[in-house]
């Protein structure tokens, strides 16, 4: 996870104790990289729900956002079927119709569309903003 403001920094999200914690350290394999703006992570901050769908809803609204400074940059990392292991293609489920909806208007309308749209992202490879500070390339 990134964050245009703190360049060259890098966290992940870990459990510990029942509780999701940011930590500022490179995660060893992640599933996924994001880079928020200052701008995203108040709107998602914002968002005065407990339903996953409105989060899921907003935070994908904010990946395809064209403003660079509301922009959450996205990008898949582990292959598929890895996702579908750790539960993340569940979650996408249990977010509901909201985010099937809002797939579906995108068309990802079923898992084998989904499965291609990993695929498709995954071939991007690695985004400017993922590269090691050059402290880190030492």
């Amino acid at each position: 996870m990134f964050f245009t403001h703190l360049p060259g920094r890098r966290w992940h999200l870990v459990r510990r104790r029942g509780e999701t914690v940011l930590v500022e350290e490179p995660a060893s394999h992640p599933d996924f990289a994001f880079r928020f703006t200052p701008a995203a992570v108040e709107r998602l901050a914002a968002l005065e729900t407990d339903d996953v769908g409105d989060f899921a809803v907003e935070l994908f609204t904010c990946v395809l956002e064209d403003r660079e400074s509301q922009r959450v940059d996205f990008r898949i990392l582990a292959p598929f079927t890895t996702l579908v292991r750790r539960g993340y293609v569940g979650l996408l489920l249990a977010a509901g119709p909201k985010l099937v909806a809002f797939g579906a208007a995108r068309g990802v309308r079923t898992i084998g569309e989904l499965r291609r749209l990993v695929a498709r992202m995954r071939e991007e490879g690695r985004a400017e903003w993922e590269e090691p500070s050059p402290d880190e390339a030492r």
